[in-house]
């Protein structure tokens, strides 16, 4: 067999609704990256993975389910249905081959007709009939030799029955085809920042994707939960690689009503968990929310970068010189002790200073793998010390301070060492004076105390 070529393919799974394109996707990324529902409509994005076969990667794309390939299908209650269409299509222009899915229960259909004319002798395709779990769904295959797509490749996408088989087939394809290079700036980009979207329903993290790489290329609609599934892209920007993550809107528990809403959302909130930065979107109009401030206290708990984006920053008006201001204010006072996170004002719909929102990531970036060096800790310790004397914890003396310094990054991370008990309130005015001195803008900082008994000769202090 012909090797194919060691430039990476672009290969779109395309076809129906619920064919079981997400769960085949799934099964050949070896994660549950898409979601999977009998509900039609649940892929509404396209989604892009790696696949390695043989030795050889190739980009997966799954995309939302077409019943008419190119055709607008009116009398729905909203666009999504042209939407998810436009979207395909996109991924078919990108695409060099195509996997097309078909279902071995419910036999060759109208709408399967329709794909076959709209691919043939257009796309190099590979034709798959899924949900062949047993030998006779599997006999069923023959049935779309009538396609006119050469022969069909009967899988199960739940039990990864042949599977195995539809990539060797799939592998000979691409030895066919000519594809596309990585693009030069990407092979020479610095090591990646994974970067998460998060925020309530309709706070603009679509929009915003949308606007920071220049293609409509997530759905975005006034309707909370339009997008409904986390998903990875990658973008290089000045020499930096970016692995922007766009996630579900996140409501609170008891108002999740829907089955795929709430598996959209745990989904995202492990984004938070896979995220070196974090992107809080907050809507300008209602301000920030006490889901807001959970969010936050997540991202702190994770010790994930933290940026605070004030969305829709268009719809204010009248706005002065004093607006800013008065808005920075506010969002202090009722998002507490996050002072050191950047607060960003954007408008997503019309790209009002959304590229300076990189700039802060990479920023945020550098400064939670910011190192202090002992030597240079000491002297900040021993100011420290003679601008405010360590607090009793308890006792009646005053505790020393024999030792501080970093001890990890990303978080930022300094070990105290002490003898006698330290106030609370103490660890809050070291980091405050660390973050004066130092900066850390965006990242959370942590102390660990360490309390020792000095016995006999008198140990140093600082």
């Amino acid at each position: 067999m012909a090797k194919p070529s060691h430039k990476l393919a672009r290969v779109a799974l395309v076809g129906r609704v619920n064919v079981g394109k997400s769960t085949l996707f799934n099964r050949l990324v070896g994660d549950r990256q898409a979601l999977v529902s009998p509900i039609p409509g649940t892929t509404r994005d396209r989604r892009e993975a790696e696949v390695i076969w043989r030795g050889e990667p190739f980009t997966l794309i799954d995309t939302g389910g077409v019943e008419v390939p190119g055709q607008v299908i009116a009398g729905t209650r909203d666009d999504f249905t042209s939407r998810i269409t436009e979207q395909t299509e996109a991924a078919l222009a990108g695409a060099s081959a195509v996997v097309f899915v078909t279902s071995a229960i419910d036999g060759v259909l109208p709408q399967d007709k329709s794909w076959a004319r709209a691919l043939a002798g257009r796309y190099p395709t590979l034709l798959v009939v899924n949900k062949a779990d047993t030998n006779a769904q599997a006999d069923r295959a023959a049935e779309f030799f009538s396609l006119g797509l050469g022969e069909p490749h009967p899988v199960s996408a739940v039990s990864g029955r042949s599977t195995g088989d539809m990539l060797d087939a799939l592998y000979a394809l691409l030895a066919t085809v000519p594809c596309e290079t990585q693009t030069e700036a990407a092979t020479k980009a610095t090591p990646g920042i994974n970067l998460a979207i998060i925020g309530q329903p309709n706070s603009g993290k679509s929009s915003l994707l949308n606007a920071l790489l220049g293609e409509e290329r997530f759905i975005t609609s006034p309707k909370a939960h339009t997008t409904r599934e986390p998903q990875d892209v990658t973008l290089v920007y000045f020499g930096q690689r970016l692995t922007l993550v766009d996630t579900a809107g996140i409501r609170r528990q008891y108002q999740q009503t829907r089955g795929i809403e709430r598996m959209g959302i745990t989904a995202s909130l492990k984004t938070i968990t896979r995220a070196s930065v974090v992107f809080l979107m907050i809507d300008a109009l209602k301000g920030p929310s006490f889901q807001d401030q959970r969010l936050a206290s997540m991202v702190i708990e994770e010790g994930r970068g933290l940026v605070i984006i004030v969305n829709k920053w268009d719809l204010i008006t009248p706005k002065t010189a004093a607006t800013p201001k008065a808005f920075t204010t506010d969002f202090r006072q009722r998002l507490p002790g996050l002072d050191w996170a950047p607060l960003a004002f954007v408008s997503a719909k019309t790209k009002q200073r959304v590229r300076s929102l990189l700039d802060l990531a990479i920023t945020v970036s550098k400064e939670r793998q910011k190192w202090i060096d002992d030597a240079t800790l000491q002297t900040f310790a021993t100011k420290a010390v003679r601008q405010h004397k360590p607090a009793r914890g308890g006792g009646v003396k005053h505790p020393r301070i024999i030792d501080f310094v970093q001890i990890g990054i990303e978080p930022p991370a300094f070990k105290l060492t002490i003898e006698g008990e330290l106030h609370p309130s103490y660890l809050r005015f070291l980091k405050n004076r660390l973050r004066e001195t130092y900066g850390f803008a965006g990242t959370p900082i942590s102390i660990l105390l360490k309390s020792e008994k000095v016995h006999g000769k008198k140990q140093k202090t600082l």
